[in-house]
């Protein structure tokens, strides 16, 4: 064998090496099967799963509120039948249809107006959102009350604020219309938040989320008690962590930030469990450590785990009891927790809507 023949197959032999690879690297192919939860079994668990796409008309960030046509129509489906609703962003529409044919969402709660898909799913008269098409259940629910809702007053005047260039809505999306498409929580502070997160080890959308719920990112916004700013700091708080300049917005995010440290340092200490940690954090920020503190208490006395947020929020809410306390030496007493409860839960539905979008 010549030079040129040796050559030519160890060419050869690399080339086969190299289809090797790439068939080896290449992801598997999702096999989606075919499973769902019927509306019985969807009403019973308190909540719907809806896939939804990310775009600057279904589902969106303007200035931390999240918007969109589909999102608002979801939600009012789940005021209507007393359900939260969870949201999933997918990578691609396939990825959607799949979820949706493994039981990972219920419904896809977006404008699927196409033919072949009838053969796969259901796709709604009115606006084309698609369930399994074993769910008639879910079907006949979801398609009556979309019917229904195309004759009312509402529907016209949510078509306008979405896809009507004179709204409102439309105009502020044309002046914001950078930030909204790259997906900025805020329209000025995500820098800041970011810096002062990162260096307090938190994750800056939790930060976001919480100055959302405290002040919409109004740096003038005060508050009852005299609670000020971005965060709503208490001047009890701002005086404890040595504040200076109360008024500079990044101050404002610094110090809640060393806070929001402070308080997760806190409870991580006393035991916490990881995946409620940012819960009880919450919770402390809202009603101080000395209203969580009782609640742990209680939790213990009752035979519930104190470092879980399930159990701590019910004792919370026991805390507005005066009879169940009377008897139990707590640090602050009577305290109406289903404030803290309503708080924690609004927090986190934002968190986990700036998850979804911005990442």
């Amino acid at each position: 064998m010549n030079y040129k023949q040796k050559l030519a197959l160890l060419f050869a032999i690399w080339i086969v090496l190299l289809s090797i690879a790439f068939i080896l690297s290449r992801p598997k192919p999702v096999v989606c099967l075919n499973a769902f939860t019927d509306w019985e079994t969807i009403q019973k668990r308190g909540y719907i799963r809806a896939g939804i796409l990310q775009n600057t008309t279904d589902y969106y960030i303007e200035n931390g509120t999240i918007k969109g046509f589909h999102y608002d129509l979801m939600e009012l489906f789940g005021k209507d039948f007393n359900l939260k609703v969870q949201y999933s962003v997918f990578p691609a529409l396939w990825d959607n249809f799949c979820a949706l044919m493994t039981d990972e969402i219920d419904v896809l709660a977006m404008d699927l107006n196409s033919e072949s898909l009838q053969n796969t799913f259901f796709l709604n008269i009115s606006l084309h959102w698609a369930v399994n098409k074993q769910n008639t259940s879910l079907y006949e629910v979801l398609d009556d009350w979309l019917d229904s809702l195309t004759n009312t007053r509402f529907y016209p005047i949510l078509l306008a604020k979405y896809y009507s260039p004179t709204s409102k809505n439309r105009r502020t999306m044309k002046r914001y219309q950078q930030k909204i498409e790259d997906n900025a929580i805020s329209f000025h502070y995500d820098d800041l938040i970011k810096k002062h997160a990162e260096n307090a080890g938190l994750d800056w959308l939790f930060v976001a989320a919480i100055i959302y719920q405290e002040s919409g990112f109004n740096a003038k916004a005060t508050g009852k008690g005299g609670s000020f700013g971005l965060m709503q700091i208490m001047p009890k708080t701002a005086t404890y962590m040595g504040m200076k300049n109360l008024y500079c917005a990044e101050n404002q995010i610094l110090y809640g930030c060393k806070y929001i440290k402070k308080l997760k340092e806190r409870y991580a200490e006393k035991g916490v469990d990881s995946t409620d940690l940012y819960k009880f954090v919450l919770a402390a920020y809202n009603a101080g450590t000395c209203r969580i503190d009782d609640a742990r208490l209680l939790a213990e006395k009752k035979g519930y785990n104190p470092n879980t947020w399930h159990d701590v929020e019910k004792m919370l809410l026991k805390l507005s009891d005066r009879q169940y306390i009377k008897k139990i030496p707590l640090n602050c007493g009577y305290y109406n927790g289903k404030f803290t409860k309503k708080y924690v839960s609004k927090v986190w539905e934002t968190y986990l809507h700036y998850q979804n979008i911005a990442e």
